[in-house]
Order: C-alpha cells, then structure tokens, then sequence
C-alpha cells in the first residue's frame, strides 16, 4: 500500500504543469484533467517502527471528526510529534479528497516560502503570490481535504492557517506552547511502548528497564540508542557503565559521530545567550521534576524566567509538565561535560545558596562541584546538615556539618558568626548522639563567639544558651544549668 501511494503520488507531479486547469465555474475548485490531484505534495514514507500512541490518534481521530478543524500537537523535541501525524496521515488518506504534507524544520523558511516551492506548479503561482494568495488557493478545494504542517515555528503563523478550516482539517505540529481548544499535548512514551519501541531496533531477551527509565522513555533517544547497540558500538553493560560514569554523550552513534557530537550540533545553533546560560545552569540541578516556584525561590533573576523556562521546553532542553521543568539527564550529562559553568558564576550570582532548601538539589550542585570549598559551599552543606539532623539520619548530619565547619574555621577564622552557627550545629548533633562533653565543648565555643560577636541577647545567642543548658542538666549539672536559664530569662 505504501509503495502505491508513492507511485500515485510521483505519477500525479510529473503530469501536473501540462495538463492543470483552473475551473472558473462558481465551485471555484481547481481541475486536472477533471480530477483534482489527490496528493498534492510527497507523502511520507511509512514508518515500520511505530509503536503505541493508540490513544492519541483515537484522540486525533475524533477530534478531527467535525468539519474543518485546526489541530495542534505540541510537545518536547523528539518526543514523536511527527510520526504521530504521519501515522494520521498514513492512515486516513481514503478519508480524504486532498491530502499534503508540510515539512518546515528549516526555521529561515517562511510558510509563505514553503507552501510557494511545494505548490507553484500545480497552482500557477508567481513571485509575487502571497501567503494570502495561496492560502485562497487552498480554500478553493472541494471539501474535505488535509493538510499537514510539520514542526511549525512562528505562533502567528497558526493564525494566518486558521481560515482553512472551511474546507480543510488542518493538523500542525508544533514545539511551541499553545492554548488552542483542539490541541493534543504530546508526552513521553509509556513503559510498555517504549520497551517495544527498543525491541523494534534492538532485540533482546535481557533486561532494559533500568535503560529506558534512565532516558526518560523519550522516543528519540530509545531510538539512537537501540540503534547503536543493534550497530555493534557496544553492549548493554558497556552502556550500562556509560551512564553509571556520567560518559552517555561519548557514546558513538556512528563512525563519525557520537552523542557528544550530535548535541553539540544542536547547542551551537542555539543563537541566545541567555538561553544557553540559563541551560548551563540548569545543569547543575538533578534531573528531576522541579516546580517552577522552587526555581523563583533560589534563582537570583525572576524577570523573565519563567519565559525562559517555557523557550527552553519548546526548543526540546527541558521538559515541562504542568508546572514543572526538568533537564534531561543525558542533557545534564553533556552540559557538565563540554559547558559547565564555573562556580562562582552561578552561585550566588545567579542561584541564591541560602534558599535552597531541597536535598536533591543540594546533593546535585555539591557533586557538580565536589572541589569548591567557599562560604556558598558551607551554607549548602549547613542546609544540607540540618535537613539530614531533622531526618534522624545524625551521622551523615555531623559529617556534612564537620565538612561546613572546616571550611568556615579556613575562610573565616575562629570567632567569625558562621562559624559560631557551625559550632552550634555540630553540638546540638553531638547531643543527640550522646556525646554530651562534645557538644558542651562547642556550645561553650559558639556562646562565646555569639556574645562577644553579636551582644549576650541576639537572637543567635538565645538558642545557643538554651542548648547548653540543656545538656547540663542531661549531665546533672543543675547549677551550671539554672544559671544559663536565669540568665536568658534576665
């Protein structure tokens, strides 16, 4: 069947500049030889591998059902966008009088110029025909027809499409984020559909879970990499070990390109610099789902980030869902590795250590940069410390601290007030340990640095004379005890 509608199709173009007419009759249709060309431009060639999305096209099917109906799928970059309106194509061309294809990835390519190359010889058209003029041209079709618009980039450009609607469902593919009532929004694959759709390239009987769950079961990396493994670049253990050392982008894709290369490709064609920096700082998060009123809390600039963040989704670096943004792994990984930012130009110049308040976050941005050792990296481990003490977990707590500690007696000296605070928390893990001479030592360190430093009543020191007098009296030392309560009383 697929082979027919080639023939067809090819058959249809090499007759259509000798034998077209334009019907002046009141239908205003276009005539070849009394038939209208039923494929006006080249199908797509039938993609063997697809796999799921059968609830999606039922979607598709339905929705397209009412006459004249502009639909919009948009989604994440590679994510299968194309292929879900190939396949709609593919499989409804008998439901149709007209049948094209639009293909616009080249983004210096106006539709006006697109439509204008694929259409000029069926439809007479000049140099100086409009968008306008051709989409008249269109309009003229005897009902119903479909028209396929790939990867389109301009927002005002689905507008411009919308009068086709009179004689024409018009499906558009899109990457960027639209509020259309008939709009399907296009999410990763299912487990089982992605595990089929690594079959398809790759069969084996081991296990490959703990794969796809890694590349977020996204369509097109499942592809690249299944194909690789099938090409005999390496094993499933050898990638297995790629991802476990952070080396996923060195993989080879072919002999002359490997991942790395690829995703260079696309990073140099990147033409914002903003975008580019927000995406090396991105990268030192963890790939996970973060809220976006997470990433307003402890990014420095808020202006326009959530714009960012949306340009980012729609370009395929992010992926967002609902109100959340996360970084592809494989794209964290390659950020790291070819583009990462120093230090001290994302902390705290753009991110706000102090804010920070999540553990996975923090544990990402101190294995990003597991050498710095400065007042932002102390604040981290001090959050990092008291999330840990507040878990129970007091041992990974008094190492964290100890790290925070270390750092501050360096930087700061003895008798500065964050090392004081390292003092404090360290005693009060101490005590929670039983190691009550420990934390009577350092809660004696920090009183005195908090008194001499910020005055016998801050806020600081209050708690620190509380803590200490506790631990008096769990030693029975009531005396000692009743004198520090007395004296925060005072």
């Amino acid at each position: 069947m697929r082979q027919d509608i080639n023939a067809g199709s090819k058959a249809v173009q090499a007759e259509r500049i000798d034998n077209l007419t334009i019907n002046e009759s009141p239908t205003n249709t276009i005539k070849h030889n009394g038939t209208t060309p039923k494929y006006l431009t080249k199908l797509p060639a039938n993609n063997e591998q697809f796999v799921g999305r059968k609830q999606e096209l039922a979607q598709l099917e339905n929705d397209l059902a009412r006459d004249g109906t502009v639909y919009i799928v948009n989604g994440i970059g590679g994510v299968g966008k194309s292929e879900l309106a190939n396949k709609y194509l593919l499989d409804h061309v008998a439901d149709y009088q007209h049948i094209a294809l639009f293909e616009l990835a080249d983004s210096e390519i106006s539709l006006r110029d697109t439509l204008y190359t694929a259409l000029k010889g069926l439809f007479f058209l000049d140099n100086d025909s409009t968008l306008d003029d051709i989409i008249q041209r269109l309009q003229r079709l005897p009902a119903k027809c479909l028209l396929v618009f790939d990867d389109l980039k301009n927002k005002a450009d689905i507008e411009n499409l919308k009068p086709l609607n009179y004689n024409c469902d018009v499906l558009i593919t899109t990457r960027l984020q639209v509020r259309e009532a008939t709009c399907l929004n296009l999410d990763i694959l299912n487990p089982d559909d992605a595990r089929q759709l690594f079959l398809n390239y790759y069969l084996t009987d081991e296990a490959i879970d703990d794969i796809l769950k890694y590349i977020d079961y996204h369509a097109l990396f499942i592809e690249l990499i299944a194909k690789t493994l099938e090409e005999g670049y390496l094993s499933l253990d050898e990638l297995r070990e790629k991802f476990s050392k952070g080396e996923f982008t060195q993989i080879e894709r072919d002999f002359e390109q490997t991942f790395n290369d690829f995703l260079c490709q696309r990073f140099a064609m990147e033409q914002q610099p903003a975008l580019k920096t927000l995406l090396q700082q991105l990268a030192i998060l963890p790939p996970i789902a973060i809220e976006y009123e997470v990433l307003a809390e402890i990014f420095t600039e808020t202006q326009r980030l959530k714009v960012m963040l949306a340009e980012l989704a729609k370009r395929g670096w992010l992926i967002k869902k609902d109100n959340s943004y996360k970084l592809h792994q494989i794209i964290k990984a390659f950020i790291l590795a070819n583009h990462p930012l120093d230090f001290d130009d994302i902390i705290p110049t753009a991110i706000k250590p102090d804010k920070i308040k999540d553990i996975a976050i923090i544990d990402a941005i101190l294995a990003a940069y597991p050498q710095a050792e400065n007042a932002a990296i102390a604040v981290l481990r001090n959050t990092q410390g008291l999330i840990y003490g507040y878990l129970g977990q007091y041992d990974k707590a008094c190492h964290t601290w100890q790290i925070a500690l270390k750092i501050r007696e360096t930087k700061f000296g003895e008798q500065h007030s964050d090392t004081a605070t390292s003092y404090h928390n360290l005693a009060c893990v101490y005590d929670s340990q039983g190691k009550f001479d420990q934390a009577i030592e350092l809660h004696e360190k920090a009183l005195s640095i908090y008194e001499t430093q910020l005055g016998e009543q801050h806020l600081d020191t209050t708690p620190t004379n509380n803590n200490l007098a506790f631990v008096y009296q769990e030693q029975g030392k009531f005396d000692q005890a009743i004198e520090l309560h007395e004296k925060v009383l005072s």
